[in-house]
């Protein structure tokens, strides 16, 4: 699939999704869009799109999800994005994907509405000059997308995360690609995201 990061068997699939849901441990979190199936014995996420009480279908929806990643990652670029594995189960056609998993306890957020968010950035570029670069750069990124392909990222919660690594360069990675659109976000949400950005940009 040209939605997948990664070229990988359907053995390897199917092999690492057995030990997922083999798993007697398994943690279920629920998005808007997404079931989310995560093992403790696994460094992957098993994602499937809910579809229910929708007039469309899961894979109409899946297809609609895997055509916007393609838009954010033409502008994105695959630095920030996690890799994934997008694929069909055979016996009943559902799509899904298995998505690289974050341990979030070294990460945190860098959207708008999170606790300490600015402090916690303006920390982290003061470390190293480069990581300032590394901020705008993304955030660059983040106004082409909004106006090359008119979808606005979801900068706000922990949608978007951070962290240092051992060099202590910045890292920036999206958790969670779906977007809105320019014509039919809420001003007054897209006027706040702006303005975090504007305040993330202006840390010195």
């Amino acid at each position: 699939s040209q939605s997948s990061t990664q070229e990988v068997s359907p053995d390897s699939i199917a092999s690492e999704l057995t030990r997922i849901l083999g798993d007697k441990d398994l943690v279920f979190r629920q998005g808007f869009v997404w079931n989310a199936i995560i093992s403790g014995q696994s460094p992957w996420v098993a994602k499937y799109v809910k579809g229910e009480g929708s007039k469309y279908g899961a894979g109409q929806i899946m297809s609609t999800e895997m055509q916007q990643f393609l838009e954010v990652r033409a502008v994105m670029g695959d630095d920030v994005l996690l890799e994934q594995i997008v694929f069909r189960l055979e016996d009943r056609g559902t799509p899904m994907m298995l998505q690289e998993k974050l341990n979030l306890k070294d990460w945190s957020a860098l959207g708008a509405h999170s606790d300490g968010v600015l402090e916690d950035v303006e920390a982290a570029i003061s470390r190293d000059p480069e990581n300032r670069s590394q901020l705008h750069a993304f955030l660059d990124r983040v106004t082409r997308l909004e106006d090359e392909k008119g979808l606005i990222l979801d900068l706000s919660g922990d949608n978007v995360v951070f962290r240092l690594d051992a060099a202590g360069k910045l890292q920036i990675k999206i958790l969670d690609y779906g977007c809105t659109t320019r014509e039919t976000d809420d001003p007054d949400r897209l006027k706040q995201l702006h303005e975090h950005a504007e305040k993330l940009r202006n840390l010195t």
